[in-house]
């Protein structure tokens, strides 16, 4: 052996293999003990799962209540200013209601002349030409105070359009009476109050009357001199009752928020406008014959309430109530699968949460244009939603109209489902599929999944309680050695 360690040659050589063989003893002992990546892992198991839709709405009111008051009437206390609370029954405010003593005295006389009308169209049953001769004189009377009111200066843009009058003459007396039931059914004399508009209204009954007298139905004018009757009787006791209530005060008819208060104590009230509302005094008449264009009488005549033109009242105090409060937002066509009415919903404003439930889903989409800008330059695309709105359940002060509140609807939920962490799920090429340690190596396999959280996924495929994935498996891939 010496003799060999001697030889230059022999003795390179043994230093060579023994230097191959402690390489391959370090690869043997580090392949012996390499596991691999160390990788988190997590058991599948049963839990809870709620899935969820979260957006972002403005806060808006759908139930605003309008309180009026008469021109020149003077609050004798005003109870309640812009962002007060106020609660079903609170008394806003309270009236000298002297101003109205001669809106009675005119309704009593009102209803006197249509009392004695009556009277005379009983007594004139049979004699056509005396009946004429009377409605002749009312609508005498009445142009004459059409007359006065429209010579009253008045701002120019609240001028009255002209009416223009159907020709009784050419109608029938079917028509005529068609006319007269739908007029008078629809028309509340209660509502127009004094104004010029109510009295146009009754000129084209008492016009038409006219014309249905001189056709021989007399029975048909005797009952509608009736209702007139007790229309004015109705308009009488009315005001009668509206003076005790404005004297005992105005009430709040639900608990909500005052956004608009237009009196002040001992000041007389002068006329304010309600913006929201409108009527066109033609569209009204034209709509009574047969209301063939789809007008809605009631509404149109309920809009000239708060105008200016001739009414004798306008806006006092506004109040949005609470349970019309609700989050308005808008839904993509995909989102329309899984957000439906009647679903409940939290709603987070600043670090307060409030119950809510979706009330509405349109049912038309609406297109929105938005100008990109891109290397090339800009170029617009177009997409459509559809507006939702989610109802809030308990109100309160703290909320403002106006503002953003995040929106968190409850689509779906399971209980007691087999799950995973939402951070082992892998999608490739629309598949689901998850991370196993198979023999020290990470395998991909298969999953089906059905509802989710911001948490878990259901698991409805593929795997069994008590098996274990991998957690944040981006930098892993199949095959690699892994261990937990």
């Amino acid at each position: 052996m010496k003799e060999i360690w001697k030889n230059k040659k022999a003795r390179a050589g043994l230093i060579f293999a023994a230097f191959v063989i402690i390489i391959s003893l370090v690869v043997v002992v580090m392949e012996l003990t390499d596991k691999g990546t160390k990788v988190e892992v997590a058991k599948v198991e049963k839990n809870d799962v709620e899935q969820r839709y979260d957006t972002t709405g403005v806060m808006s009111s759908v139930a605003a209540e309008k309180y009026y008051a008469y021109v020149g009437m003077v609050p004798k206390e005003v109870k309640v200013k812009p962002g007060d609370v106020v609660c079903k029954g609170d008394i806003l405010a309270t009236f000298d209601t002297s101003v109205l003593n001669e809106v009675i005295s005119e309704k009593k006389s009102a209803y006197n002349e249509a009392l004695k009308s009556y009277n005379n169209a009983v007594a004139n049953k049979n004699d056509t030409q005396a009946q004429a001769d009377e409605l002749d004189a009312q609508i005498k009377t009445l142009e004459d105070k059409i007359a006065e009111l429209e010579s009253q200066p008045k701002p120019e843009e609240n001028t009255t359009k002209e009416i223009e009058m159907p020709d009784f003459s050419t109608m029938t007396e079917e028509e005529l009476k068609a006319y007269i039931d739908n007029a008078t059914s629809e028309f509340d004399p209660t509502v127009l109050k004094d104004s010029s508009a109510s009295l146009e209204v009754e000129l084209m009954l008492l016009r038409a009357q006219r014309a249905l007298v001189l056709t021989g139905s007399t029975d048909s004018l005797i009952n509608m001199y009736k209702q007139s009757v007790d229309s004015k009787k109705a308009e009488y006791d009315a005001v009668i009752k509206e003076k005790a209530d404005y004297a005992n005060g105005l009430v709040a008819k639900q608990d909500g928020k005052v956004t608009d208060v237009f009196i002040k104590e001992g000041v007389p009230y002068t006329l304010v406008e309600d913006k929201n509302a409108s009527g066109d005094l033609q569209g009204l008449l034209s709509g009574m014959t047969g209301n063939e264009a789809g007008f809605d009488i009631s509404s149109l005549i309920s809009g000239l309430t708060a105008s200016e033109n001739g009414v004798d009242r306008g806006l006092a105090i506004t109040i949005d109530y609470y349970e019309g409060y609700n989050i308005a937002f808008t839904l993509g066509k995909y989102d329309l699968e899984t957000v439906k009415v009647g679903m409940p919903a939290t709603i987070t404003y600043l670090d307060y949460e409030y119950d809510g439930e979706v009330s509405y889903i349109s049912a038309t989409a609406q297109s929105s244009t938005n100008i990109v800008s891109s290397i090339m330059g800009s170029e617009t695309q177009s997409t459509s939603s559809v507006e939702a709105k989610v109802n809030i359940k308990n109100p309160d002060e703290k909320l403002i109209l106006g503002f953003d509140a995040k929106v968190s609807i409850l689509v779906a939920k399971k209980n007691h489902v087999l799950t995973i962490p939402v951070e082992a799920l892998v999608i490739n090429d629309e598949k689901m599929y998850v991370y196993i340690i198979e023999e020290g190596k990470a395998a991909l396999k298969e999953i089906e999944v059905g509802v989710s959280s911001d948490k878990y996924y259901e698991v409805t495929k593929g795997l069994t309680e008590g098996d274990e994935v991998i957690l944040n498996s981006s930098k892993i891939h199949e095959g690699d050695k892994v261990y937990a």
